[in-house]
């Protein structure tokens, strides 16, 4: 990659792997938004009462929408057009701009304007609560856990168990298989998985294999999620960079 670089004169960004993280939040926010824009003719008002609050653990999705609207103060149609301006929302989070996962919407009132009431308008409601109480509601971050299996000669187990314990894993068994081979299984964060296989490689004279599947998300440490959120404030800001720079 080096030469292909130097010839071609192309440039290459190293660095770690991309890690799927997904925003949400760990607190209820109640929120009174009103979407007001008038630009001569018809403008635009849609006004929302709510709240947000986090999903339960066992939910069988990553966002809910509930309407507790009674009454007429909004149409069927001003209430789908807010879900989904919601479920929008939801595809690009304020912190990386990643997905929102384990979010849930309480719709319990509103009011509409019959001029400038629209669908967009709702929308654009939603959006703007969103932006708005995101912060508000304790917002973390989700990591990807990926459950890993090794198999690697007897003599290495110790060392493997602690290689473990420093990447921030669970071990979740270890078995003796014969006498000469063992099976370690561990559930460890992926962003703490790169390099691992040659760390596995030097602790087993390269007798050592490794497999590793999806588990699931789960929220970050506090501390982590200084971490993350500080680590994508340099790409972000280069990335903008690159767009001014002309050869």
């Amino acid at each position: 990659m080096q030469s292909g670089s130097g010839e071609r004169k192309v440039s290459i960004t190293l660095g770690r792997p991309y890690v799927a993280y997904r925003e949400t939040i760990t607190s209820a926010v109640r929120f009174d938004f009103t979407h007001k824009r008038q630009s001569g003719g018809s403008g635009q008002y849609a006004k929302i009462v709510g709240y947000v609050e986090p999903l339960e653990e066992d939910f069988p999705g990553t966002f809910d929408f509930i309407n507790n609207v009674t009454g007429t103060n909004l149409t069927p149609s001003f209430i789908q057009a807010t879900k989904k301006g919601f479920e929008e929302a939801c595809q690009r989070g304020p912190q990386l701009g990643n997905p929102v996962w384990g979010v849930r919407v309480v719709l319990e009132d509103g009011a509409m304007h019959a001029v400038d009431s629209s669908e967009l308008a709702f929308k654009i409601a939603a959006a703007g609560v969103f932006q708005e109480v995101f912060t508000r509601a304790d917002a973390t971050l989700l990591q990807p856990i990926m459950r890993v299996e090794v198999s690697a000669p007897l003599n290495a187990m110790s060392s493997i168990l602690s290689s473990f314990q420093k990447r921030n894993g669970k071990v979740t068994g270890s078995n003796a298989v014969g006498n000469a081979q063992c099976v370690v299984l561990a559930d460890v964060p992926l962003k703490d998985m790169f390099g691992y296989m040659a760390e596995l490689r030097s602790m087993t004279a390269g007798r050592g294999e490794m497999s590793m599947e999806y588990l699931n998300h789960e929220q970050l440490e506090q501390h982590q999620l200084h971490e993350v959120l500080a680590a994508a404030k340099p790409t972000q800001s280069s990335g903008g960079d690159k767009s001014k720079k002309k050869k």
